[in-house]
């Protein structure tokens, strides 16, 4: 890209919004998975428990008001497994960084001319 006249700012952009989509399409593949398994277990589970599994169950809430301030434990409850959408995010950006470093960093004259 750097030697077809994109700047720096844009590769380094690219391959850091790449390293998202990739980090975020493989965890929505894992959630879907994920649930198709319990979902498709859950006969098996409600068997040998007592508790029933649906593909829409989620994981417990967790109290998520002490972000806005909010005390006394009456605010908002938030799925565990919806507060990995931002973890995922972030490892991406910290997996992404160094390679769009490089990129950055690269030299497109020296790179040409080997």
């Amino acid at each position: 890209m750097r030697a077809l006249g994109a700047e720096r700012q844009t590769v380094m952009t690219v391959i850091l919004c790449e390293s998202m989509i990739l980090s975020v399409g493989g965890g929505m593949i894992g959630w879907v998975l994920g649930h198709a398994l319990n979902s498709a277990l859950s006969p098996l589970v409600e068997a040998r428990t007592g508790v029933s599994i649906g593909f829409f169950d989620f994981a417990p809430g967790v109290d998520v008001s002490w972000i806005w301030g909010a005390t006394g434990g009456n605010g908002l409850e938030v799925s565990t497994e919806l507060l990995l959408i931002p973890g995922l995010l972030l490892l991406a950006v910290l997996v992404g960084i160094f390679p769009a470093l490089t990129a950055y960093r690269a030299d497109v004259a020296a790179s040409l001319g080997q």
